[in-house]
């Protein structure tokens, strides 16, 4: 199918400067031919069509490495347009895209010229006038009605007769002689002008025009210097079926669909990139649309995350730039070069390209990134390639991805890949982090978290506590409830609380966050009650990997967090691990109440410990403290009683009496006055002083209850006796 389509300047804003819009045009040479032609018989007359686009299915060769014959790598730095097939075309006139000032240069071998605007426009560059390396030792050079010609300075032109109208254009203003007639030399030209024949580079593509981008003030014309034309013209741009696929045989270039979970992490994988355009005609390794990729990006995320990033390697991120813009540079510097090969390993990156093959040409060409090794350490410092031996120091953790490709033309569009979802499996899941906080409040009372130690002596992990930490709270907070704060070592299907040595069994998280990594644990009020007066309050954790129900966590210990070195299990393949241990419930984290400044210290000191500051009114957040008065038989007896019931401390409680009894009872009173001081379990205190009556000759039998609701050492008196 032949379509015909403008090719133009898009209207554009470059640094400020709006581009007006203009066509690459041709005006055919009728009577031209490859052959036959002399170039030293100037009386052969040549006529020329009207100006004429070019049609697209005619355009070849995208801006990038080319395969071109043994040269398998050339570096190709324009796009390639024909007016006819083969070298039909051969001295056709090419129209200036627009004016400015001639520069470059007519030698032996290939001759181009650039246009440097006056306007701060872009510059445009045309190649491969007349024959390369054909004759242009022996002046004048011809193809149809255009000469290259040596100026009375010595400099070359290019002298282009129409209708008998003869003009000359060079990089250098001076005079050439024609048919012994000397002729004005312009290095100036129009929008429209002839600049000159359409000429044949010598490859089997066949007589062409080499159009390419050129940055202002340039005259170095060297492939891999110019820039893709096509972001300032207009074209017939491709769609593309973008693919994630691995190599199978680098020398052979095989490769299949990339899927699958990505571990061992120390195991590399390889990922290529292909691009391929869709629906499109081939014609003799030309196409009806042009591939105008300038960048492809290889980006990875955790599921839970909203943005894409570059995937960091050993030695450079998944990003591979053609550099066809202005501006750009070639990402990176030495990713082509014949001598070396043009794909991926651990330390490069580069293209293979097939596009534009001369032989066996594809509708893609393929973008190989530095391996992919899950494992590598975070810390760029470190040696190229040096693997993490704990998850949290891994550049890739533990978890679910989504992979995908962006390719970006050279208009600056960018285009997304389907999403490919993996697993990331290298290490036993653990408990990381445990922050324990008061409700609302940010700063925690206790925490501890596994820190990585990859040096060679250990190549595990040691647990530590933030010296920071606040470890004091105040009662009547913590009695409210507390909430429990959990980061395990990656994400995990399911995890559970128990505390030990108490009813609070198999409590289910409030909520989860970043795929099943982070939980959150609330512990009421009324647990609350039932724990804080424990000696030790210790967590237990249960839970099992996202990927494997069967993969349990590690079953860590108080000892393991008394050593220096942990050594985690690592993967070695599906059903091995490296340094494997039993698996079961955290047992590690645990705190011990202490009393704190209104009262004594626990019966443990233990570290870590949680100081606990009652008010001077705990007791009063139950009933308070019931006294039961059994009067004195008379005045001279002693067989008065006092019994105590204290309610809204912490359990156990502890008295102390005047002469030194620690029950909740004291017998054998006389009548008088008798004080003791309570305690409870986190040393909440006060004393209580208890009158104790004689009975009246006559019996008495009374009940006298006092409250005071609301108010300090709150207190309900009981008095019963016989006389």
């Amino acid at each position: 199918m032949r379509k015909q389509f403008t090719l133009g300047i898009v209207l554009l804003l470059l640094c400020g400067t709006i581009i007006a819009q203009n066509s690459i045009m041709y005006r055919q040479c009728n009577e031209c031919s490859n052959t036959g032609l002399d170039a030293n018989d100037d009386t052969q007359t040549f006529t020329y069509g009207a100006s004429t686009d070019y049609l697209v299915e005619l355009v070849a060769d995208d801006y990038g490495p080319r395969q071109n014959g043994t040269d398998i790598y050339d570096w190709h730095g324009g796009i390639d347009y024909n007016s006819a097939n083969q070298s039909a075309d051969m001295g056709d006139l090419i129209l200036a895209i627009h004016g400015g000032t001639i520069e470059g240069t007519l030698v032996q071998n290939y001759k181009r010229l650039i246009v440097q605007t006056t306007n701060g426009v872009q510059n445009f560059g045309y190649g491969h006038f007349f024959v390369t390396g054909g004759g242009n030792n022996t002046l004048p050079d011809r193809s149809g009605g255009c000469w290259l010609m040596l100026m009375t300075n010595g400099s070359r032109c290019i002298v282009t007769v129409i209708n008998g109208t003869v003009t000359a254009k060079g990089p250098l203003p001076g005079s050439v002689i024609f048919n012994g007639q000397t002729y004005t030399v312009s290095n100036t030209i129009a929008q429209g002008e002839p600049i000159g024949p359409t000429g044949y580079s010598g490859l089997t593509g066949g007589a062409h025009l080499h159009l390419f981008s050129e940055p202002d003030n340039e005259t170095s014309v060297a492939d891999n210097d110019t820039k893709n034309p096509l972001q300032y013209v207009d074209y017939t741009a491709a769609t593309y079926d973008i693919q994630l696929r691995k190599v199978t045989n680098y020398n052979n270039n095989i490769t299949e669909s990339w899927n699958g979970t990505s571990y061992p992490g120390s195991i590399a994988s390889p990922i290529v990139v292909r691009p391929v355009m869709e629906n499109e005609d081939n014609n003799a390794n030309r196409y009806n649309t042009l591939n105008d990729i300038n960048r492809v990006e290889l980006l990875i995320k955790k599921q839970y995350e909203s943005t894409y990033k570059l995937i960091k390697g050993i030695t450079h991120e998944s990003d591979i730039r053609v550099g066809g813009r202005i501006g750009e540079t070639i990402l990176p510097d030495y990713m082509y070069d014949g001598a070396l090969p043009e794909i991926g390993d651990l330390t490069r990156q580069g293209i293979r390209p097939f596009a534009y093959a001369t032989f066996g040409a594809h509708r893609y060409d393929d973008y190989y990134f530095p391996n992919f090794t899950p494992r590598l350490h975070q810390d760029t410092d470190l040696p190229p390639g040096t693997l993490s031996y704990c998850p949290m120091s891994s550049r890739y953790n533990d978890g679910r991805y989504q992979l995908k490709a962006r390719i970006t033309d050279v208009r600056n569009n960018a285009t997304d890949g389907p999403v490919q979802e993996f697993v990331i499996d290298n290490y036993k899941p653990f408990i990381q982090e445990v922050k324990v906080n008061l409700p609302n409040v940010t700063e925690p009372f206790y925490q501890r978290y596994w820190v990585c130690n990859d040096n060679t002596d250990c190549k595990g992990m040691y647990l530590t506590t933030p010296g920071a930490t606040n470890n004091e709270v105040a009662l009547a907070q913590i009695r409210n409830g507390i909430w429990i704060n959990v980061t395990a070592s990656e994400p995990l299907a399911n995890l559970t609380l128990d505390i030990a040595d108490s009813n609070i069994q198999d409590v289910q998280a409030y909520e989860s966050f970043e795929d099943g990594r982070k939980w959150q644990f609330v512990i009421n009020s009324q647990q609350m009650s039932t724990i804080l007066g424990k000696q030790s309050i210790e967590f237990l954790f249960y839970g099992y990997d996202w990927n494997n129900p069967a993969n349990h966590l590690i079953n860590l210990k108080t000892a393991d967090g008394a050593q220096t070195c942990v050594k985690i299990p690592k993967r070695e393949d599906a059903d091995s691990w490296e340094q494997d241990r039993t698996t079961g419930p955290d047992e590690l984290h645990f705190f011990n109440p202490k009393c704190g400044q209104h009262g004594r210290s626990s019966v443990t000191e233990e570290e870590p410990v949680v100081v606990i500051i009652p008010d001077e009114s705990c007791f009063n957040y139950g009933q308070g403290i019931t006294r039961e008065v059994t009067a004195a038989s008379n005045e001279s007896a002693s067989d008065g009683a006092i019994t105590l019931h204290v309610e809204g401390g912490i359990e156990p409680y502890r008295y102390e009496w005047w002469n030194g009894n620690t029950t909740n009872q004291a017998t054998g009173l006389a009548p008088g006055n008798y004080c003791v001081r309570v305690y409870d379990a986190l040393c909440c205190e006060t004393q209580v002083c208890i009158e104790v009556p004689a009975c009246q000759k006559a019996k008495l039998s009374a009940q006298i209850t006092k409250t005071c609701e609301g108010q300090q050492n709150c207190r309900r008196i009981r008095v019963k006796g016989f006389c």
